[in-house]
């Protein structure tokens, strides 16, 4: 009887040694993992924020794009284009029979 509880004991014991060895692999193993892990989040919120910002300069490029395209006087004869700033528009005429530097020539 005294044999076999030696053999228990030391049964019990190596059971708890590979416990430990095994839990302190998985813990060797989770490290990294969770390293992994955590860059993986970083990088898709990284990615997230570089997608939104496309999104924003996107909208802000089609405004402009109307905005240019709205300033853009196609003279009806020739085609030709113009581009003129919009306060512009309907306001040399009082100018320059307003300001003697501007007076009209020949006609």
């Amino acid at each position: 009887m005294g044999k076999a509880l030696l053999v228990f004991r030391a049964d019990g014991q190596e059971t708890r040694r590979l416990q430990e060895a095994a839990g302190q692999e998985y813990a060797a193993k989770a490290r990294p993992q969770a390293a992994m892990d955590r860059y993986t989040d970083d990088f898709a919120t990284s990615a997230a924020g570089v997608m939104e910002s496309l999104v924003c300069s996107a909208a802000t490029m089609r405004g402009t794009r109307g905005e240019i395209s709205a300033a853009v006087y196609i003279y009806p004869k020739s085609g030709s284009r113009l581009i003129r700033p919009p306060m512009m528009v309907g306001t040399l005429q009082p100018v320059v029979g307003v300001h003697p530097g501007l007076r009209r020539s020949g006609g």
